[in-house]
């Protein structure tokens, strides 16, 4: 079975790790052949850099997204027609133009909104298009895979009638990052809480800010320090470091930007633990990175967050930096924190593509048998 893989608009970060570990664990696989359609000169070489033997379709004129769009809109039916490709593997949306069947791998909870989540969605022109398609999707797609029940089921609110063809495959490690965690007992009086994310606003970096100020007033004897690993995304820093300022806590806080995944295993590790303030999320994969290497966890309440952390992470609810705060001081109990640590190295082991990868490859497998479903709705 030949298996093609349209990356044009992945990007070096979480879906990035995604698709190397499955591009891993698939290559196993005797009867696939895998192939992959990127665009980004850094996906193209961390896919070469992989040495898996697939074969990369890379192209320097798609690398603008307007070239992009045109090509995947226009070319790609012909490009899978003279590759023979059984099936092909769509990231959030589907593409029109295309006959063999598509398997659309849903990230992307913007997609999805309802109003009950309570996100103002300032969308462009180009974000109402892919959630269009996204949402096409539904109807069409041989198969939809989410990387959440909680982002299925937002779906689901859309498109119920076409629920037989939606499944759940959560964001998973490879097996080599999922060992045994390094002990995380803080042996010195600084305290490093490091946030995985950009400067979008529903990261809510503020709280972050706020709970620092707050933690190096009522705990003084300790350095508390904020880390920020990661790019800003479509939005910047300004307001976070204005706020910083504010507070008086600019000096310890340490912006590091993107880091791969070497140098964001080292972080974790030195981290006293990870924090994710964000109001709004599909997955959590960041959640397992850190458990599997013995960083303990202090997250939203929010519906990924709490199906992927289960109870190997201290919640708080979104907004509250006062929670969040009082939740990262409960972290100096020593034995809760061991607690959590073995918790996040379990909960670690569920989420690894030894796993998982067998039933998206069924899920593929069974879709290169059926067509689309042809009506637009």
């Amino acid at each position: 079975m030949r298996i093609a893989i349209n990356a044009m608009t992945t990007r070096p970060g979480g879906a990035l790790t995604v698709l190397a570990g499955l591009l891993r664990a698939w290559r196993r696989a005797d009867d696939v052949e895998l192939m992959v359609l990127a665009s980004v000169p850094q996906t193209i070489q961390t896919l070469h850099d992989l040495q898996l033997d697939i074969h990369v379709e890379s192209n320097a004129a798609r690398r603008g997204p307007i070239s992009r769009a045109v090509w995947q809109r226009f070319f790609t039916g012909f490009w899978l027609r003279d590759h023979h490709v059984d099936v092909l593997i769509n990231n959030n949306h589907y593409l029109s133009g295309v006959s063999c069947p598509q398997v659309v791998h849903h990230h992307n909870l913007w997609r999805f909104m309802t109003p009950e989540l309570g996100i103002a969605a300032g969308r462009g022109w180009r974000d109402r298009l892919r959630d269009r398609a996204a949402r096409r999707a539904l109807h069409r797609a041989a198969a939809n895979v989410f990387v959440s029940q909680f982002l299925r089921t937002q779906a689901e609110q859309f498109v119920p009638d076409s629920s037989s063809r939606y499944h759940v495959v959560p964001n998973c490690l490879d097996d080599v990052r999922v060992g045994a965690p390094v002990s995380s007992a803080p042996t010195s009086d600084t305290r490093t809480l490091l946030a995985v994310q950009s400067a979008n606003p529903h990261k809510d970096n503020l709280t972050l800010v706020c709970a620092l100020a707050q933690l190096r007033g009522a705990a003084p004897m300790f350095d508390w320090r904020l880390e920020f690993a990661g790019s800003a995304g479509r939005a910047d820093w300004a307001p976070v470091r204005q706020l910083a300022e504010q507070l008086g806590v600019a000096a310890h806080i340490d912006w590091l930007g993107f880091l791969d995944r070497h140098q964001l295993n080292a972080r974790l590790r030195a981290a006293f633990c990870l924090v994710a303030s964000s109001r709004l999320e599909s997955s959590g994969l960041t959640l397992i990175e850190a458990m599997a290497v013995g960083c303990p966890v202090v997250a939203t309440r929010i519906g990924a967050f709490e199906e992927y952390a289960g109870d190997a992470a201290l919640l708080f609810s979104p907004g509250h930096a006062e929670e969040l705060a009082a939740a990262v001081k409960r972290l100096e109990e020593p034995e809760l924190r061991e607690r959590l640590i073995g918790l996040g190295r379990q909960r670690a082991q569920r989420y690894r593509w030894s796993e998982w990868s067998p039933k998206f490859l069924e899920i593929v497998r069974h879709a290169a048998t059926l067509k689309s479903p042809r009506s637009e709705r």
